[in-house]
């Protein structure tokens, strides 16, 4: 007869390391993960009646460089779950259909970079408060291959983890307070405002700026398609009191190479499992700004790795239009019920519906890489061919006897001279030729002015003086391009006014 065997399996400690620091090599993911759960916790308190959508807030506050934390007003957990919750691994009762975060692991990724977390929490209705604090350089040592990381995973969690428990709090309040102390770990980018700032601008649940009219209209296409945006209202300071709202970062202008470029337009598309807003450029150059250049994919509006994944979709059509991905700005916003994040959230789970979605994205975006192309071959054909001229007339004019005013090749050169000269004068009146190019376009203006003058008779000296007059201009022209992508247009207008009154 058979015998039952009740032994337990055996869970070692290098499988916390595992769901830690081998998760969230990128020390703000870890950021991003406590984010997610803080906006899966107001949301649930809205939901439920116990908070007004409007008084929703995430915090997110770095006191000091050596803690960071991360406070909202949401649902809260119980005392009596408190400690079964925050202490499970892999274990969640999240719906991932209405949850941002619904695999349990996210609440363990600041054990990789601090010394100590804490979670404190109260419940709406409760009178008591709970404090479950990991020690995390006593996990770190238990987990680590040269300590010999030998004992049982729960073992090392009873020895590292605490809690406590505070009855002198308000009964009707309701939050989560997430803190990471001792931040000696992290790298830099983990305990610097305007980097904190800038990382949650491109990753996390929260709106554009009410200033940007595109963004609004966003929003109304998005309410129109019965999807609307999860939004949460994030605040990120050194203190409550000095905390500032943090948005999106799109706007109308980005910077590109040596230069700037306009939105002109913003186009929808949709499907059954997604909806979309790109925004076209008015010229065909490559966005600088990482934090938003580039299709990006968001479910629940939380943006899922970054814009490699349709850099890939773009290359589909060969490898030279990776790039043309990053001529554009926009979101695709994928239902949570077509699409499962991998656990780091930089991807998606390698299956059939990630397959057919790619294949899906490139048939309906092909056209954007067409248009970018377009735009680019365009202008290169067009400098091209300004470039064999101006390089025709310099070899005639080399070849030029000067000493003969009535020669035919004379008069000649200087027709094709001021054909040319007409050419580039009306290439720079386009909107398109700014930064370098219209830098390489002025200099070959000055130059056929100068050849024209030489051709004409007049002096070096007024050559001279028309090419001071000329870079001078294109100095002006090519500071106020770099500054405009980051003022408003009345201080750009400002700006503008006082550098030409200065350098008259």
């Amino acid at each position: 007869m058979a015998k039952s065997d009740s032994r337990s399996p055996y869970i070692g400690s290098f499988v916390l390391e595992t769901l830690t620091t081998g998760m969230y090599g990128e020390s703000r993911n870890a950021l991003r993960e406590y984010v997610q759960n803080a906006s899966d916790a107001v949301a649930a308190a809205v939901s439920s009646g116990v908070l007004r959508e409007r008084a929703a807030k995430v915090e997110v506050l770095l006191k000091d460089e050596d803690t960071l934390i991360i406070h909202d007003n949401g649902i809260g957990i119980g005392a009596a779950s408190a400690w079964g919750t925050l202490t499970a691994i892999g274990a969640s009762k999240k719906d991932r259909k209405r949850d941002a975060g619904f695999r349990g692991i996210g609440r363990l990724a600041g054990i990789a970079f601090c010394d100590s977390l804490s979670f404190r929490t109260k419940a709406a209705g409760e009178s008591s408060e709970t404090t479950v604090t990991f020690n995390c350089v006593k996990l770190r040592e238990g987990m680590n291959p040269e300590s010999g990381g030998g004992k049982p995973l729960v073992d090392l969690l009873s020895e590292a983890v605490s809690s406590t428990t505070n009855d002198d709090v308000e009964a009707e309040e309701h939050y989560m307070e997430v803190s990471l102390s001792g931040l000696s770990r992290a790298p830099e980018e983990f305990k610097e405002l305007d980097l904190i700032k800038e990382y949650l601008a491109e990753t996390a649940p929260i709106g554009y700026d009410p200033k940007w009219e595109w963004g609004k209209k966003i929003k109304a296409k998005a309410d129109e398609l019965k999807k609307p945006l999860d939004i949460v209202r994030l605040h990120v300071g050194r203190t409550s009191q000095d905390a500032k709202p943090v948005y999106k970062r799109y706007r109308d202008s980005y910077p590109a190479k040596d230069d700037a470029v306009t939105l002109t337009d913003v186009e929808f598309l949709q499907s059954e499992k997604w909806w979309m807003w790109v925004g076209l450029p008015d010229r065909a150059f490559s966005i600088t700004d990482p934090t938003v250049h580039g299709l990006r994919i968001r479910v629940k509006n939380i943006q899922v790795g970054g814009p490699e994944h349709l850099d890939a979709v773009f290359g589909r059509r060969g490898q030279s239009y990776i790039r043309f991905n990053r001529y554009y700005v926009g979101e695709i916003h994928v239902s949570p019920t077509a699409l499962i994040p991998n656990a780091r959230r930089d991807g998606f789970e390698d299956d059939d519906a990630w397959e057919d979605l790619r294949t899906e994205l490139y048939t309906k975006l092909k056209y954007l890489g067409t248009r970018a192309h377009k735009l680019s071959d365009d202008r290169q054909k067009s400098l091209e061919t300004i470039e064999k001229k101006v390089e025709g007339i310099q070899e005639d004019f080399d070849q030029l006897d000067l000493e003969d005013p009535e020669s035919e090749d004379r008069t000649h050169l200087l027709s094709k001279t001021l054909r040319v000269r007409s050419a580039l004068t009306k290439a720079l009146t386009k909107e398109e030729m700014r930064g370098e190019v219209r830098l390489q376009l002025r200099s070959h203006l000055a130059e056929m002015n100068a050849i024209k003058g030489k051709l004409e008779g007049k002096s070096s000296q007024q050559d001279a003086r028309s090419l001071r007059a000329t870079i001078r201009k294109e100095v002006i022209e090519q500071i106020l391009d770099l500054v405009k992508p980051y003022l408003e247009p009345p201080d750009f207008a400002q700006v503008k006014k006082q550098i030409n009154e200065k350098v008259r």
